[in-house]
């Protein structure tokens, strides 16, 4: 670990120090992993990813990425029993932060519950909030700035939607068949003494510093990228100065939308009209049987667009998609096509929407390890493949912006 980091004061203890050194972090989907990456980063902290195994590189922060909201919660249970039992023979880490959706989507308690059971911690601090995009709790209850979630868009979300804004409901809602916590705590949480999952409230960054606050060894930590960002601010960790520049494109990109958030739709269109090429999978390739002639054809006209232009999106539908095709289905179709297609091109920055529009991609392509190499703005990572060289990719979650300046668009 960058011991430089860490603040001079003799009275200072940092929960996080220790002999044998090393911070894991288990994340629930990779934008939320690109999210931790940009926060060590920020530190000075050396990290690197590796899809849901433990990585072999003994970095300063090693992310296990699982894409776990995307699969049943019975999956979802064992993967993390599985990543939990892998950790404990290594008997190499100081710290371990479980990292979860800031709206609790997914199967919290029960990916908790298997953690806790390999590593025999009861008590469990847990801060989903983040107060500088307007996630914040109070008095126990879910806002989205001042409204309540299940009022917000978050109400209809296809996988997770939120019907309740307590936070205790939200989470047993979500884990019905493996978790055993019974004692959710939540409100103005002072001491962690019980066992149990304590969720204090937190409206504010000086509230997310009181939670971090709250941290020990003793606890199993869940959360937010910015509640792990306020646990290294208390453990003395600061910030260095990062002179890294973000590339300026012109051309010499391929960008795959897989999310279908409004301000996605929005930035896709102000791209249309500064001349970059946006192509949808055609109506045949969106039902549930298809040709693999289609799929050729398509892949054809992608590669001349691509050639032509030297910039390309590529998204699935901004359409309602025919219910009888199988979301995940249609997701590994979409992936197919991304991977047939970089073999026909020559690219070397490819922008990425959406998590679980990542993960497939990467496992499509055979891609699992990975070296972040900059921030370009909170939660939107730049890091290559130790598989790929000369091949960069940049994550962002759908919900998020990409950084102003980043796309120079043809005269």
């Amino acid at each position: 670990m960058n011991k430089d980091n860490i603040q001079n004061n003799t009275n200072f203890k940092s929960p996080l120090r220790g002999d044998s050194g090393g911070l894991i972090v288990i994340a629930d989907d990779i934008t939320g992993a690109a999210e931790i990456g940009g926060v060590c980063l920020r530190y000075g902290l050396s990290v690197s990813f590796d899809i849901n195994l433990l990585p072999e590189k003994k970095t300063d922060v090693r992310v296990i990425v699982t894409d776990s909201r995307s699969i049943d919660e019975e999956s979802a249970y064992h993967t993390h029993r599985k990543l939990a039992e892998e950790i404990e023979k290594e008997h190499s880490t100081d710290f371990i932060f479980k990292k979860c959706d800031s709206v609790l989507r997914g199967y919290v308690l029960t990916e908790l519950s298997a953690l806790s059971e390999v590593f025999r911690k009861t008590s469990i601090l847990l801060q989903p909030a983040n107060p500088s995009t307007g996630r914040c709790i109070r008095n126990g209850i879910y806002y989205i700035y001042n409204e309540i979630i299940e009022k917000t868009g978050f109400s209809t979300d296809p996988d997770f939607p939120a019907n309740t804004s307590l936070i205790q409901n939200l989470l047993q809602h979500r884990s019905t068949l493996k978790h055993h916590f019974t004692n959710i705590y939540t409100g103005k949480i002072k001491k962690i003494e019980n066992t149990g999952v304590f969720a204090p409230d937190c409206d504010s960054v000086q509230q997310l510093q009181t939670s971090a606050a709250l941290y020990e060894k003793s606890l199993l930590t869940c959360g937010s990228a910015a509640f792990f960002e306020q646990i290294l601010i208390h453990s003395g960790f600061s910030e260095v100065n990062v002179q890294a520049q973000n590339p300026i494109l012109k051309e010499n990109f391929l960008m795959v939308a897989g999310s279908t958030h409004p301000e996605s739709k929005k930035f896709r269109q102000k791209m249309v009209q500064s001349g970059c090429p946006a192509i949808a999978l055609p109506p045949q390739l969106l039902q549930k049987h298809f040709h693999e002639s289609d799929v050729e054809s398509f892949v054809s006209e992608l590669t001349k667009t691509y050639q032509k232009s030297r910039k390309l999106i590529i998204f699935i539908n901004d359409s309602k998609v025919n219910t009888e095709v199988d979301v995940h289905q249609l997701k590994h179709r979409f992936s197919e096509i991304v991977k047939k297609l970089l073999e026909n091109i020559s690219v070397n920055e490819i922008f990425i929407e959406g998590g679980a529009t990542a993960y497939d991609i990467f496992k499509t392509m055979d891609l699992t390890r990975f070296s972040p190499l900059n921030e370009l703005a909170p939660g939107v990572l730049r890091l290559t493949s130790e598989q790929l060289q000369n091949v960069y990719f940049t994550l962002k979650p759908g919900s998020y912006l990409w950084p102003g300046g980043l796309f120079m668009q043809s005269d």
